[in-house]
């Protein structure tokens, strides 16, 4: 019992000290960058850079329209019109559009001039989806080091 306390306790101070250290030399990817100025990131913590960085790949995801999009809006009815936007499954950067995730419902929009919808997940599973990447980074970062 005791020999398993100490498994843990070590497994958490590992996980713990490779969060530092990838906090630490956290870089804003392309999409985060085309977001925000530079004077903007520079007040960023590297906890906030990475999260940005996982919710403009991972916050939602694009599908094929199905026959009851009636009502639905357009995309591009959220564009920041300060931003260009460019849109399409690989290049869309959902910073660029005004949409803020409802706590725990999902938001559909049709992609201007396609047959695809945008669902953008609600903050709670994006949550749920952010602590699931930290922890699986945490433990890819302990196997490398074996």
């Amino acid at each position: 019992m005791k020999t398993y306390g100490f498994k843990l306790t070590l497994s958490i101070v590992s996980i713990f000290f490779s969060l530092v250290a990838m906090a630490q030399s956290v870089e804003p990817n392309d999409k985060v960058k085309a977001a925000f100025t530079a004077e903007e990131l520079a007040t960023f913590t590297p906890e906030r850079i990475d999260y940005l960085n996982f919710y403009v790949e991972n916050a939602f995801t694009i599908h094929a329209a199905g026959k009851t999009t009636e009502g639905t809006p357009l995309l591009s009815s959220t564009a920041n019109n300060a931003k260009s936007i460019t849109a399409g499954a690989d290049g869309l950067n959902i910073l660029l559009y005004t949409i803020q995730p409802l706590e725990f419902d999902s938001q559909f929009y049709i992609i201007d001039g396609t047959e695809q919808v945008l669902q953008v997940f609600s903050q709670s599973r994006i949550n749920t989806l952010y602590e699931r990447f930290k922890i699986n980074r945490a433990k890819l970062e302990k196997n490398k080091k074996k």
